[in-house]
């Protein structure tokens, strides 16, 4: 800029304007004089509230609206730059957008809550970018405490926070990550050491393989359950789609909900929080307890005398054999059925949560009466075969519910490609089992 005529002044305050019929100089407060011929005032918004006033409709900044856009008065609403919400007045075009959307949706019926924007102002000055976001002007100075630096001769970047947590961000130079970033602010994300980091080291605050989408293949596949790839979400945003428009069109999110981070990422949305499935995670856990059961601890031994009753009739009594052999496969069957509610788009009776976990638990179950049909003693032949399979399956199912646990608190492609993987040898390595499970039965019966 000071190659192209400009000259700054920073940390200066005008102290006098000098001229009688137009201005000629202005001096600063440290004495400075300048001589100009045109002076500009950048003094922001102030609503005017007379008329709201005289209505008697509660007043601050603005007119104060509630989460639902509404005023003081019943069925009165307020919105744009006249609107005050919690003491702050929004004087841009985008939350002005954002506040029009939450009203349309609650006229309309719907229940939107309004939360406050996240100011974010983004232009060219001679060409080169800038933007601000979030806290970053000396009104927000009480409620800043610390920020990180990056600074060369291309660029200047700098992050906001407030006990450890991002709240505003400036930049000169333009920044890829602009859409991650705001995100990140409208969510008051935590930062930790390392981004610190690479981010004083190399301007960068995310990781290339978790911000950015642009560079992959249009065959990575954003949604598993529906099998919607990157290439069929981009050509539908092209045709100007939004997410409603993808979960219709596309199936995206319908299922399990996880890749919804990834397409509001597509979207350049603010990205909505998910957290880990703790139910998910729990029941993973039994299975897998019950599988390491299986695996590492030795035969359970049989009682020595009829005076000292024990639990090995649960294994060698063919009845109790029986009932347990025949209700691992009931359980096992009913698993699968339960898997159908993936695929079958019509089937949409309970939340897919409470299919997959029914899922998981029907499995640990299975596994849990396995130690007592077995006696965890795996025998010789096609029986130990097909243990080990009934295992081999169980254990990588027990991973893929562990990435489905995490997968929409992490959102990001690698994950859904490390899941997929393990969902395919899921299905891979059942296929063995009705063989194995049929040579099973004959030779039990009719030897």
């Amino acid at each position: 800029a000071e190659e192209c005529g400009i000259a700054f002044r920073l940390n200066q305050r005008v102290k006098e304007i000098h001229g009688k019929q137009s201005v000629q100089s202005v001096e600063l407060n440290e004495g400075e004089i300048l001589s100009c011929d045109t002076l500009i005032f950048a003094t922001g918004i102030a609503p005017n509230i007379a008329l709201a006033a005289e209505a008697k409709l509660k007043v601050r900044l603005g007119i104060q609206i509630d989460s639902g856009l509404r005023t003081s008065a019943t069925d009165v609403y307020a919105i744009g730059e006249c609107a005050d919400y919690e003491g702050q007045v929004f004087g841009l075009v985008a939350p002005g957008l954002e506040q029009a959307s939450v009203l349309a949706a609650n006229l309309c019926g719907g229940k939107k809550v309004y939360k406050g924007s996240t100011l974010i102002s983004e232009l060219k000055v001679l060409g080169l970018a800038m933007f601000s976001m979030g806290k970053v002007s000396e009104e927000y100075a009480g409620q800043r405490n610390s920020s990180w630096v990056h600074r060369t001769p291309e660029h200047y970047r700098r992050l906001y926070f407030y006990n450890g947590r991002l709240v505003g961000a400036v930049a000169v130079g333009a920044w890829q990550e602009v859409k991650a970033l705001q995100a990140a602010v409208s969510r008051r994300k935590r930062l930790w050491s390392w981004q610190r980091v690479r981010f004083e080291k190399s301007g960068e605050l995310f990781s290339a393989r978790s911000s950015c989408l642009d560079t992959m293949p249009a065959s990575t596949l954003i949604c598993n359950c529906q099998q919607v790839s990157l290439g069929q979400i981009r050509s539908a945003l092209q045709r100007g789609a939004d997410y409603t428009t993808l979960q219709r069109d596309l199936g995206v999110g319908t299922v399990c909900g996880t890749c919804k981070p990834l397409a509001q990422r597509l979207l350049s949305v603010p990205v909505d929080k998910q957290s880990v499935s703790t139910g998910l995670l729990a029941a993973t856990t039994s299975a897998l307890l019950a599988a390491a059961v299986l695996i590492l601890s030795p035969s359970l031994p049989f009682t020595d005398s009829v005076q000292n009753p024990g639990f090995d009739w649960l294994w060698t009594d063919n009845l109790a054999r029986q009932i347990s052999g025949f209700t691992v496969l009931g359980l096992t069957t009913l698993g699968l059925l339960l898997s159908a509610r993936k695929r079958v788009r019509w089937l949409r009776w309970l939340h897919f949560d409470v299919w997959r976990n029914a899922h998981v638990i029907l499995g640990a179950l299975a596994l849990v009466l396995l130690i007592a049909h077995t006696g965890i003693s795996f025998g010789e032949g096609i029986n130990r075969w097909l243990i080990l399979d009934f295992l081999l399956i169980a254990m990588v199912g027990v991973g893929s519910a562990l990435l489905s646990a995490i997968e929409g608190a992490v959102a990001t492609t690698q994950i859904k490609s490390m899941k997929r993987l393990l969902v395919f040898g899921h299905i891979v390595t059942f296929w063995p089992l009705p063989v194995l499970l049929g040579f099973h039965i004959v030779s039990v019966y009719y030897f």
